[in-house]
């Protein structure tokens, strides 16, 4: 059975922040699967039957069946779940993609955006994907498309007029009307559950507008990307993804402004769906660590003992859970078996035996125990993805001081990995390492082996690439965001290389042309 664990970071309540019934969740996607947290960040819940690449989770008003995309039959099509079973079913089976499905307020109907041969339109379904129908069909793009409160009106996302604007309009028939006529374009637009407005994010910011007025009230600032609102199930707040940087995770606001908080654990984690699901779904019983690396920096050639070496920084934050906590324990032939400890919900630990290996390295300025193969590092050809070269990087060892991630991971304690590695103590027969959540380690370019060796390597477009966990032995709460890359040119003039970087892609290995 496929068990999508989630990661959890606590994030302290406060009375200025809304965070939502005992039986609310927030379900956000990510680069792996999708996430599944409390609203105030201090639970995290499994959903057996979410896979990789499953998107646009809408849960019905019932909370006992979730829609959303899937590409696990080859297509992008609607899939519909149910949350106690745990059957799910593929309702819709269109050679286009069919994407962002929204719940009638009854729970009997379903709405989504579809291939149309002048752009894409929405349509409108019986629960079960029978009895499809076009809504308001017209030339151009109908995007996005969520229900009013009383199920008799549809408000979309169009491009009819020219430019992107959000419409609405009757179930029954009828000419449809314009909501906006912004120059910015808005998008994602959620009806409010009241059915008195309408949440949507324009110029990078989450905006109401008042159903009966069309006023229109500015909730976020900042120089910051907000998009996808949601509304709590009563209506008193708005999630939404809040991206800063290279840096995305899940916020909320109350409704009618005010401050905005981080929803901790959520991490990378984009376009919320807040319900009351919670009571059907198992509180992750692990306390694990999420190992996020980060695309390379500090590209640089270097001539190095006789040879032109490509060095670069590498960083891995933990955004997860609990700690990455590994003990060594010494076995023959000179090494240390390396356990994983992992700390329960509800009290104690587990031992993960035999995650890795570490190695005494006896020269400066070591002279301490590493765990080998923590991250790879590798130099691909960009054409085919095929293999070139590798680096000389000894090992690892892992403690708390050099870097936190305070931006992502809110609620950071002191430091607790804050050891030596067992340093000049090459008999040693136990050790232990790790690191906090909310920390990273950091390693500059060419710290002792971190580069690739470039002899022999013609000029070209290569992707080098930085992968944590490449065995997988190490227990995470999600592996999509393990790796990380790097697109570069490499010229050589007169045999001397030269690097480029022509593109960072934080969440993908393969860092493909932009």
């Amino acid at each position: 059975m496929w068990f999508a664990a989630v990661a959890l970071v606590v994030m302290a309540p406060s009375a200025a922040a809304p965070v939502g019934a005992r039986d609310e969740v927030i379900i956000a996607t990510s680069t792996d699967v999708p996430s599944v947290t409390s609203p105030d960040g201090t639970r995290r819940y499994e959903v057996p039957w979410l896979r990789s690449g499953d998107r646009d989770v809408a849960v019905a008003p019932d909370a006992m069946r979730m829609a959303f995309t899937s590409d696990r039959d080859g297509n992008p099509e609607i899939y519909v779940a149910a949350f106690t079973t745990g059957d799910v079913r593929r309702i819709t089976a269109s050679p286009e993609e069919d994407r962002r499905p929204a719940w009638s307020p009854d729970g009997t109907r379903l709405a989504w955006d579809v291939a149309a041969p002048d752009g894409r339109e929405v349509v409108v379904a019986q629960a079960d994907g029978t009895a499809v129908a076009p809504f308001a069909a017209a030339a151009g793009d109908d995007l996005e498309p969520t229900w009013s409160a009383d199920g008799t009106q549809i408000a979309f996302m169009s491009d009819r007029s020219g430019s992107r604007q959000l419409w609405r309009g009757r179930l029954t028939g009828g000419p449809v009307e314009a909501l906006t006529t912004s120059a910015d374009v808005p998008g994602a637009p959620a009806w409010s559950p009241d059915g008195s407005r309408i949440a949507f994010a324009r110029d990078g910011h989450v905006w109401t507008l008042d159903a009966l007025t069309g006023d229109t009230r500015v909730l976020t600032r900042g120089r910051v990307v907000d998009t996808s609102p949601e509304w709590s199930p009563d209506g008193s707040a708005i999630a939404f993804s809040r991206a800063t940087g290279r840096y995305s995770a899940v916020h909320v606001v109350p409704a009618g402004g005010g401050s905005v908080r981080i929803v901790g654990g959520t991490a990378d984690q984009l376009d919320p769906d807040w319900s009351r699901a919670g009571a059907l779904l198992s509180t992750t019983p692990e306390l694990l660590p999420d190992l996020d690396q980060r695309a390379p920096t500090g590209v640089q050639v270097v001539f190095r003992d006789g040879a032109y070496r490509l060095g670069f920084d590498s960083r891995t934050e933990n955004v997860g859970d609990g700690a990455l906590w590994l003990r060594g324990g010494a076995v023959p032939g000179g090494q240390m078996r390396a356990d994983q400890l992992i700390t329960l919900r509800s009290g104690g630990t587990r031992r993960v035996r035999n995650i890795g290996r570490m190695l005494f390295e006896a020269h400066e300025p070591h002279s301490h125990w590493h765990l080998k193969n923590y991250v790879r590092y590798e130099l691909r050809r960009a054409a085919d993805f095929s293999f070139v070269a590798s680096d000389r990087k000894s090992g690892f060892c892992l403690v708390d001081r050099y870097g936190r991630t305070l931006a992502r991971v809110p609620g950071v304690r002191p430091p607790r990995f804050v050891g030596d590695c067992a340093s000049l103590r090459p008999d040693a027969t136990e050790t232990e390492m790790g690191n906090s959540r909310g920390y990273a380690d950091i390693y500059p370019a060419l710290f002792h082996g971190q580069d690739v060796p470039l002899g022999g390597i013609s000029a070209g477009l290569y992707v080098l690439v930085q992968r944590a966990n490449p065995s997988g032995r190490i227990r995470e709460t999600r592996y999509g965001n393990n790796a990380a890359s790097v697109r570069v040119r490499l010229t050589r003039t007169a045999g001397v290389p030269r690097i480029t970087v022509l593109r960072r892609c934080e969440d993908s290995a393969v860092c493909l042309a932009g």
